[in-house]
């Protein structure tokens, strides 16, 4: 059964969405870490919710989605040919929001996010990870080692 996320993102876009939509939408675009079409498919839709709402309350959570997925990528099967050019030029615009974001934004989850947006367009998937995490849990990290 394959899934289609347009119309649950259509209610997230428009601020209808609600807490158990968002978790069954990770679930069905980043089940496990698992990804494929659906996921990349939601990856251009995520990229003008936060380019073109950039105050959207789900900013923070398409940024983290985002990053997600491609990071996941390289074990996942490949972007299909029709939805390769599409994919990129999101990752485009992804960073572009990240980048505008970082430079007034201060709430540490949304700069973690925005920076693991960063992080995964650059091709740098343990960097995007730690931007994932919490400051006490980067503290926990760095300071096992």
């Amino acid at each position: 059964l394959l899934f289609d996320p347009r119309p649950a993102l259509a209610l997230v876009e428009a601020g209808r969405d609600t807490d158990q939509l968002w978790h069954q939408l990770w679930g069905d675009i980043y089940h496990q870490g698992d990804v494929g079409t659906a996921s990349y498919a939601a990856v251009p839709i995520l990229a003008g919710i936060v380019a073109g709402q950039p105050n959207h309350r789900r900013v923070r959570d398409c940024f983290e989605m985002a990053a997600m997925i491609e990071c996941s990528r390289p074990a996942g099967p490949p972007v299909p040919e029709w939805l390769q050019e599409p994919y990129a030029r999101a990752w485009e615009t992804l960073l572009q929001s990240a980048l505008g974001l970082l430079a007034v934004q201060s709430e540490s989850d949304l700069v973690g996010t925005a920076l693991a947006v960063v992080a995964a367009q650059k091709g740098l998937p343990a960097l995007a990870s730690l931007s994932l995490m919490t400051e006490d849990e980067r503290a926990h990290v760095l300071g096992a080692l």
